[in-house]
């Protein structure tokens, strides 16, 4: 009986969830968008989502890891060839390390991503299942379940260790008795562990629970007390005081939970999201796939949830990709989008022009012509068809809703002026007007009678009491095109032609007095008025007039506007001197007191960045409506308290000659530096929101750069040939115009020659090559002065041995003749014999004179001005004296001889020493051979004289006058001298001379 009533308890809360479930589907508080494989994404399939530091969204799937940013979709997937690739396609979770490296579990194993050059390092256990799911990050080491195992992983040396605690026993007990479903959430096992370590008293409870139902995900809220718990039968709650207190909260299969501020949000398998409140366990919200719109849920099957830093949920699907939503309490919304689903279907989602009338109505008019008639609520009470307008027109462009005094309301459109009253139209024009002429684009009242209507040809008088255009041509401005006109708080007409600046004048007693011109090509939508300012939303910018001077300002893109092209300039009650502009490019605030501005997108409950001119107003309860190309926005001015702005700019694959910069961070002085000849810097820089826009991006290089320079977001940017010296990356967004935020800190090194140091030592270098230079400069003065005054020397030395020669040699002898002379002229008559011996004497003394003048003069000439070689002045000496008493003999002189022995000293010495030992040899030796060389070696010159004669005797060494010669000109040419001679056998006269003393012939 008992399990009757439980199954029939369960199927009536079904039906009564299931209910709810179709009624909460349609509930709007949320607008998801979807990403799947056309989008970019690997596969359908997310299992697991993870949020890195830097705002980067990473999905993880059965086919390949995936990031997000935003715009586009980047995907890892497994490169046989490249082991620097993720291995393993099928992803299980993703968690962060550190600001560089995410730890990726796979199914063969664990991946290391470092996201500074987008490679992956592979890790695993051999011998081991390679499943890895990753528990959690801790310190220096990453927890990890491998084989329903328990693992360590130290991150520093890259090691495994298996964990054996009581901890890891009853969590690998749970896994491997335990009930986990096939698509389960894959953050159970870290829930379940996170759970053990804080509650280990309901191990046993956990263990029942968890082999009674295939648990998906579990959940513990410390506020409520309550462990929730998922399952495929049903998504329970048990008391952490009490676990005996269960309670099922609604019966069906749910794959995950999550659980933010007082909100549960759950995945099912089948029905989308459940939204619970976490104190009641009562359902707030469900939102389920709706394929005809476009900002519902992409699929019903969801498997994996996630909140980022934004407070966007995400949502991983099965098959479909995955969805995310935001969370916070939005600036704005849009309402009657083509994505959405309204009880009244509206022809068109464009709207160009909106009015507000005193009885709280406000009309919305579509570019087609249909009128939406909305109460306070936003709820269409009344739509009007443009043939409800004029049966004529299938299509009519409203410019323009005005309403007169007495209330009724006025149409100005391209194909005249209307005028609705309880909802019945009847148009104003003249039978002469033509097509241009019709066209009203505004209109203005003079006084209380008479008005203007401004058309595409000039301006029509309009009578105000009677509603009907004057037959009186208007002068003013005749033919222009007028784009706007409006009337300003100082009475002054303020007339813009179509892209020919403003016309201002002044209305006196019926005439048009002109005040002053603005030349320039602008078109002017919207105006704010003070009391000496008017501010226009205008085709190039805000134009900001001085009413009493005319002069005026213009604030541009160049000024941090995020779109030029602006519809409207609404005043903000909440803070002095905002304004709400709507452009092309989303909505901004703009304040003209402190320049800042603040910038929404399509994450502010905007649903499209594009808006028209004439659809703007502020309604009678502070709400700001602007009609754009899909939908009606509306704006919360009050809601800007809590309002968050978008996240940082961040900077990301910066690289340096294309290769990763990370090499060249000096983490001691946060700062890149960068070698002078690796100067090409590329990077790219992101304002990361879900969804993303292209708001613009400021940056600028200091050092390069003398302003910021805009980029749409993301931004490639690329300096090549960066000087040398010190750089810093700056960045902002609009309206941080006073603020600035600093991205990175870059140096480009100066090479080593260009270094303090290095002028240090090319000074240092330069003086010693200086100081080098003019010591050998001196040295070689000194040199020179040194020979010149040694040749000085010699010259006088050799001037005494020729004075001392000829004075002793040939002085001698000349005296010797000149006495021989007298004793023959003596002796002449008285004895002839006498005479005659004397001129014998005489011719002796002469041949000897003229033979020692001739090796005198052959000594003091060099062999390059002698012909007669030393060789040649031996050989005639043997010739004279050997020959003739047939004594062999041979000369050996080498050839280099007569070249290397220039000095005269020398020549000399050396030739007189060889004739001494060449006589001595023919007058005293009694020998039959001889040898006479002159030879070198390394050392000397060597003068050897050989004989085989009788010898010479000891005494005759000591005492011979002749020998005693030799000696004494072997010691004047500094040699060595030395004679060997045994008796019988011959004698060996040597001379050795110093090659150094030798002077040679260069």
């Amino acid at each position: 009986m008992t399990k009757i009533f439980f199954r029939v308890r369960c199927i009536f809360t079904f039906i009564l969830l299931w209910v709810a479930d179709v009624a909460f589907t349609q509930y709007s508080g949320l607008s998801f968008k979807t990403i799947d494989v056309n989008s970019g994404l690997s596969q359908g399939d997310v299992r697991t989502i993870y949020q890195d530091r830097h705002g980067f969204m990473w999905f993880g799937t059965w086919d390949g890891l995936n990031k997000y940013d935003g715009f586009n979709v980047k995907t890892y997937k497994e490169q046989h060839n490249n082991p620097l690739s993720i291995q393993g396609q099928l992803i299980n979770n993703i968690i962060g390390i550190d600001e560089h490296f995410l730890a990726i579990g796979t199914l063969k194993g664990l991946n290391i991503f470092d996201e500074r050059d987008e490679t992956f390092r592979y890790y695993t256990i051999e011998n081991k299942i390679k499943n890895v799911r990753i528990v959690k990050s801790e310190g220096k080491e990453l927890i990890l379940m491998m084989d329903n195992f328990l693992f360590s992983f130290d991150i520093t040396k890259r090691k495994f260790s298996k964990i054996d605690t009581k901890i890891s026993r009853q969590l690998e007990d749970l896994f491997i008795t335990g009930k986990f479903g096939f698509n389960r959430s894959e953050k159970v096992i870290r829930n379940v562990y996170d759970f053990l370590i804080g509650y280990p008293e309901h191990f046993g409870n956990v263990k029942k629970v968890l082999s009674e139902y295939v648990v998906n995900d579990i959940l513990v809220d410390k506020k409520t007390n309550l462990i929730h718990v998922v399952t495929n039968s049903g998504y329970f709650t048990y008391n952490l005081k009490y676990f005996s207190q269960k309670k099922m909260v609604l019966p069906g299969s749910f794959k995950c939970i999550l659980m933010e501020n007082d909100r549960i949000f759950v995945g099912t398998e089948s029905k989308g999201l459940f939204i619970f409140d976490s104190k009641s366990q009562q359902q707030i919200g469900s939102y389920s796939s709706i394929k005809t719109q476009t900002n519902t849920i992409g699929g019903d099957y969801i498997i994996s949830l996630y909140i980022d830093h934004q407070k966007n949920l995400w949502c991983g699907l099965v098959g479909n990709g995955i969805s995310y939503c935001n969370l916070n309490e939005k600036i704005g919304k849009t309402i009657y989008t083509s994505g959405s689903s309204n009880e009244k279907k509206l022809m068109s989602h464009n709207f160009v022009a909106f009015k507000e009338f005193a009885n709280g109505e406000l009309w919305a008019a579509d570019i087609n012509g249909h009128i939406s008639v909305l109460d306070q609520k936003y709820d269409i009470i009344q739509s009007i068809k443009p043939e409800q307008i004029d049966k004529t027109q299938q299509h009519i462009f409203i410019q323009e809703f005005q309403q007169t005094k007495d209330g009724q309301k006025l149409l100005m459109t391209d194909k005249g002026v209307y005028i609705s009253d309880n909802f019945r139209f009847y148009k104003i024009t003249k039978p002469y007007l033509t097509e241009n002429q019709k066209y009203g684009q505004g209109m203005v009242g003079l006084d209380d009678t008479l008005g203007l209507i401004a058309t595409r040809d000039g301006m029509l008088y309009f009578h105000l009491k009677k509603k009907e255009i004057i037959d009186k041509p208007c002068l003013l401005e005749k033919g222009s095109n007028i784009y706007s006109m409006f009337k300003g708080e100082d009475n002054h007409l303020y007339i813009n032609p179509f892209f020919n600046g403003l016309v201002v004048y002044k209305y006196e007693q019926g005439h048009f007095v002109l005040k002053y011109k603005i030349n320039d090509d602008f078109n002017i939508n919207d105006r704010y008025e003070s009391k000496d300012t008017i501010i226009l939303a205008t085709t190039k910018g805000i134009l900001i007039i001085n009413k009493k001077q005319g002069q005026y300002t213009i604030v541009d893109e160049s000024e941090g506007l995020p779109n030029q092209n602006l519809y409207s300039v609404l005043p903000d009650k909440t803070e002095k001197g905002n304004l709400w502009c709507s452009s092309n490019r989303g909505i901004f605030k703009y304040n003209f007191i402190n320049k800042n501005i603040d910038a929404y997108g399509l994450n502010d409950g905007i649903n499209a960045l594009e808006f028209n001119s004439q659809a703007m107003a502020i309604r009678q309860n502070g709400d700001f409506v602007f009609g754009s190309t899909d939908g009606i926005t509306i704006i919360y001015p009050e809601r800007m308290i809590l309002h968050k702005k978008n996240s940082d700019i961040l900077l990301y694959n910066f690289r340096i000659n294309n290769h990763s910069a990370a090499s060249y961070y000096d983490t001691s002085l946060h700062r890149y530096k960068i070698p002078f000849h690796e100067n090409d810097v590329s990077f790219s820089l992101i304002n990361i929101n879900f969804p993303n826009s292209n708001t613009p991006i400021y940056y600028r290089i200091t050092g390069i750069d003398r302003r910021f320079f805009e980029s749409k977001n993301p931004a490639d940017i690329r300096y090549s040939d960066l000087p040398i010296g010190e750089y810093t990356l700056e960045v902002k967004l609009p309206g941080q115009d006073d603020f600035c935020k600093t991205l990175a800190k870059i140096t480009i090194l100066a090479p080593w020659y260009r270094k303090w140091w290095a002028y240090i030592l090319f000074l240092t270098a330069a003086g010693v090559i200086i100081g080098v230079i003019l010591r050998l400069y001196i040295n070689n003065k000194l040199d020179r002065q040194k020979a010149f005054i040694e040749n000085q020397k010699a010259l006088e030395k050799e001037r005494q041995r020729i004075s001392s020669d000829l004075h002793d040699d040939i002085g001698s002898t000349l005296s010797s003749i000149s006495v021989y002379s007298e004793l023959a002229d003596k002796y002449y008559h008285t004895f002839p014999e006498k005479s005659r011996e004397m001129v014998q004497k005489i011719s002796y003394q002469t041949q000897n004179l003229m033979e020692r003048m001739s090796d005198m003069i052959w000594s003091l000439k060099t062999a390059s001005q002698e012909k007669i070689s030393i060789k040649s002045k031996i050989q005639d000496h043997c010739r004279d004296l050997l020959n003739v008493r047939n004594i062999d003999y041979d000369i050996r002189v080498d050839e280099n001889v007569d070249r290397h022995l220039t000095e005269p000293g020398l020549r000399k010495n050396l030739l007189l020493i060889l004739k001494e030992a060449i006589h001595n040899i023919a007058k005293h030796s009694k020998a039959d051979k001889a040898h006479i060389s002159v030879t070198f070696d390394d050392h000397c010159l060597i003068v050897a004289v050989k004989d085989n004669g009788i010898g010479i005797s000891n005494h005759d060494i000591q005492n011979g006058k002749g020998l005693s010669d030799m000696k004494k000109r072997a010691e004047d040419m500094r040699a060595t001298f030395s004679i060997e001679s045994v008796s019988g056998k011959g004698t060996n006269i040597c001379c050795f001379i110093p090659i150094g003393i030798i002077r040679f012939n260069r």
